[in-house]
Parts: C-alpha cells; structure tokens; sequence
C-alpha cells in the first residue's frame, strides 16, 4: 500500500489557497470602491427581496381541469379554489388518405 506524505499533501492546498486569496484580492482591488459597494448593496436588496417573497407572501394554488371525450374539450381553470376561466374547444373529424383514416382537428 503506497504511503501519502499527508504534511506535503496540506502544504500544497495552503499554497493553493494563498494563491487563490492573492488573486481575489488583486482582482477585487482593481474594480473601483463606488461600483464594489454598489454591487454589495444591489445584492442585499435582492436577497430580501426573495426571502419576502418566499417567507411573507401567500401561496396559491392552480388548478387545470380538462373533460374530454375526444371530440370536444371542456378546459376549466382554477385559482385557490375560484373558478378564474373556463372555455369549450371542439374539433372536427377530417379524413386523411381516403376513407380509412380520419383525425381529429381543431383549434385547440
């Protein structure tokens, strides 16, 4: 069983790491101070942003009910419950190929 120098190991990441910060840093500190501050700022409003809207604001609940026997359609569309929309779609039988093969078509 081959044996792993674990201290050899660890100095690699330490270096790794060191480099890495050393790069972020000068990275960062090339983008002006007003544009960093900015970017924080529009960043803690969008993260309140969404922890309000997933926290504090009321769930709905949709509901898509479709009867159908082929031919004709009745689609009704419910929102917590209230019927919000409701609409009959109809289609056509259309032969296709001759006598043997017929579809159904219709703007649905």
């Amino acid at each position: 069983m081959p044996q792993i120098d674990v201290q050899s190991s660890n100095s690699h990441w330490t270096l790794l790491a060191a480099r890495l910060r050393a790069d972020y840093s000068r990275a960062l500190q090339r983008i002006p101070r007003k544009l960093r501050l900015a970017v924080l700022t529009a960043s803690i409003v969008l993260v309140g942003i969404f922890f309000y809207t997933v926290l504090f604001r009321p769930s709905a609940t949709l509901n898509v009910v479709c009867r159908h026997n082929l031919r004709n359609a009745e689609l009704s569309v419910l929102i917590d419950g209230k019927l919000a929309h409701t609409e009959q779609i109809s289609g056509t039988a259309r032969k296709r190929f001759g006598l043997f093969d017929t579809r159904i078509e219709g703007a649905f």
